[in-house]
């Protein structure tokens, strides 16, 4: 695999970070959360509620952050193409921001959306309306596809089974040669 990003993106609740820390511990590369590399640099937290304040800053924070690592290995980053804003209103990233990230696969993570309501409620004890689920789910995917074209690279997609093979079809997306 060429150096640079796994960039793993899905909604809030798909299992970005469970199934990214699985595949890093049996492949041996390392994972980070784009939200836990923010908040390392500006010290804001993401819990329950998910509102992003400046999400243009945050995306400068973590480009940066990001570039410092992939110097010294590849890495899975888990992470958005859409967030909330303070006001609970959904924002998509700027794709210019994160076209400027050395990205060399990008995967979205999928799930059916009663799933995902059932992991946020119990995870963050926070219910979106399906509509709002639904809403970023869509606006999510659009952005993935975009970037992906943007970045000429594949769009891989894995609908989440919560099971093995999740981490069997990351690892064979991982292993491929095909950018």
């Amino acid at each position: 695999m060429e150096k640079g990003v796994v960039f793993v993106a899905g909604v809030y609740g798909v299992g970005k970070s469970h199934l990214c820390r699985l595949v890093s511990n049996e492949m041996g590369i390392p994972f980070y959360s784009a939200g836990d590399l923010i908040s390392e640099q500006n010290g804001e937290t993401y819990g329950r509620n998910k509102a992003v304040v400046n999400a243009e800053k945050n995306q400068d924070i973590l480009i940066s952050s990001v570039e410092s690592k992939v110097k010294h290995c590849d890495i899975i980053l888990a992470g958005h193409m859409c967030v909330f804003d303070k006001n609970g209103c959904i924002l998509r990233i700027d794709l210019n921001q994160l076209k400027r990230m050395h990205i060399v696969k990008m995967v979205l993570l999928t799930a059916d959306i009663s799933r995902v309501y059932n992991n946020l409620s119990c995870r963050d004890n926070v219910c979106y309306s399906l509509d709002t689920l639904g809403e970023l789910m869509q606006i999510e995917s659009e952005q993935f596809f975009t970037l992906a074209e943007l970045k000429n690279l594949p769009a891989n997609i894995i609908e989440m089974s919560y099971s093995e093979n999740d981490v069997v079809e990351m690892k064979k997306i991982l292993r491929s040669e095909e950018k």
